[in-house]
């Protein structure tokens, strides 16, 4: 919250519990620019509360929520929150009740009262404004607004978090609608008219007056359209997806062959072969070891996206800087392991376990290998060792859960698609083991690529940090 005003005591914050300090300010003591960050503050922290499981408290929130909407003085921004309010109500599947119904009416009386019977005036100039918290271009934009606003009386402008799932449909929706270039698509600051769009830099005053005088006396499409959302949200999982899978099945696969946790399974195998277990008992202990790593890897990005959904809009957008810089640095250290690699000195590896580590893998799968590996004893295994090497592949998989915590249809597709192309490597190499493949020359197969391995994964870190990168721009309303 800003103004002269931040900050003060107020004794009566209605349903906010433990989030009573995040809100000082009842609706009435703010200015209108500062009530839609007010609304859209409730409406983020009850999406955060919903996804995190905590229903209740979604609830209080969005009823919080639509008495700040009924005491908005615009009447189009008020039906526009009311939407977004009862996506809400109905994603958690909150009862609607007589206070709802009353919220509702009052919203849609004075709609009419304000536009007539159409829904719209003659000459009134219907705006689009998308901004997104902590945003500096933003910020620059906010009195420019407020100035065009004060100059035009009839320029109605509804401003929309695009931190909010909503906001971010309907932004997208909007554009492809209108056809606008993905310049505008779902980034702030943005300001949509009836017939244009002007988004960053490009928003002046001078610019506003002749986007107002261009759509003066045009309907625009979101007052008529009610499956605008449903458009955009298609849309955004649709980007999502494209550059998502490519990453997922591509990281996957690389991490898969990871050196560092590769040369595990072939030491394993080796020890086997030295224990006298023959080729069936392989492939069988490899089944059981290869399905814990599965859960044990899935249980832990399932952890991580937890973690993620946590943190909140600026503190995650500096945990993604941080990210891209760690991967950059791992990204030129992995070329250099491959040069050393082509050289003949892979000992010489700047990635790879640390020796005390791989010393207690070791002993762990020859004590276990000794003691007679059953179902239960390989399935254990399998999970201690996934424990033991996620330092060393996680330099791959972290960036991964951050991109996919963002899905629009969730992480856990994402998540099982990762991890089924992280053990494909492993299935094929006790597959060969069962068909004939001797330790040899895996060994031998293993040491011939080891530098090409290095080379695909200083290619994939790279790749993560640039789109995790254009995440973290998008998110904070500044991609390009």
């Amino acid at each position: 919250m800003r103004g002269e005003e931040e900050g003060r005591e107020n004794p009566d914050q209605g349903q906010w519990g433990q989030y009573r300090y995040l809100a000082p300010l009842h609706v009435c003591d703010l200015a209108p620019e500062e009530t839609v960050d007010h609304i859209g503050f409730l409406l983020q922290l009850a999406d955060r509360e919903l996804d995190a499981g905590r229903p209740q408290k979604a609830h209080d929130m969005a009823a919080e929520a639509l008495a700040a909407i009924r005491a908005y003085s615009d009447p189009a921004s008020r039906v526009d929150w009311l939407a977004t309010t009862g996506n809400l109500y109905e994603r958690g599947g909150f009862r609607w009740g007589d206070a709802e119904d009353k919220a509702v009416a009052a919203v849609l009386a004075a709609g009419r009262s304000a536009t007539g019977s159409g829904g719209y005036r003659e000459g009134e100039v219907q705006l689009l404004y998308f901004y997104s918290p902590g945003c500096a271009e933003c910020a620059r934009v906010k009195p420019i607004l407020a100035k065009i606003q004060r100059e035009f009386p009839d320029v109605k402008i509804a401003r929309h978090d695009l931190s909010i799932d909503s906001s971010l449909m309907l932004s997208k929706g909007v554009c492809v609608k209108m056809g606008l270039p993905k310049r505008h698509h779902a980034i702030g600051p943005t300001v949509i008219s009836a017939r244009e769009a002007q988004t960053g830099d490009d928003i002046t005053e001078r610019s506003l007056r002749e986007l107002i005088q261009a759509a003066r006396g045009v309907p625009a499409i979101w007052q008529t359209d009610p499956g605008l959302r449903a458009l955009g949200g298609a849309g955004l999982e649709r980007d999502f997806n494209d550059l998502t899978a490519f990453v997922v099945i591509g990281g996957g696969l690389v991490d898969g062959i990871n050196p560092c946790a590769f040369a595990v399974i072939v030491f394993f195998i080796t020890y086997m072969t030295f224990a006298g277990k023959s080729r069936r008992e392989i492939a069988l202990v490899g089944i059981y070891y290869t399905a814990a790593v599965f859960v044990t890897y899935l249980a832990i990005g399932l952890g991580l996206n937890k973690v993620f959904a946590y943190i909140p809009g600026v503190a995650r957008l500096i945990v993604d800087v941080v990210m891209i810089g760690l991967l950059v640095l791992v990204a030129v250290l992995s070329f250099v392991d491959g040069l050393r690699c082509m050289k003949g000195r892979p000992e010489e590896s700047l990635l790879k376990l640390p020796e005390g580590l791989k010393k207690r893998i070791h002993r762990t799968m020859t004590r276990r290998t000794r003691e007679g590996l059953t179902a239960a004893g390989a399935l254990s295994l399998g999970g201690l060792v996934a424990l033991l090497e996620s330092p060393c592949t996680g330099q791959v998989y972290a960036p991964i859960v951050s991109r996919v915590s963002r899905a629009p249809a969730g992480a856990l597709p994402w998540l099982v698609l990762y991890n089924v192309c992280f053990i494909l490597p492993l299935v094929v190499v006790f597959l060969c083991i069962l068909f004939g493949l001797d330790n040899e020359r895996l060994t031998a197969l293993f040491k011939r690529h080891i530098a090409a391995t290095k080379f695909a994964l200083a290619i994939v870190f790279i790749a993560l940090a640039v789109v995790l990168a254009l995440t973290s721009l998008h998110y904070a309303g500044r991609a390009p």
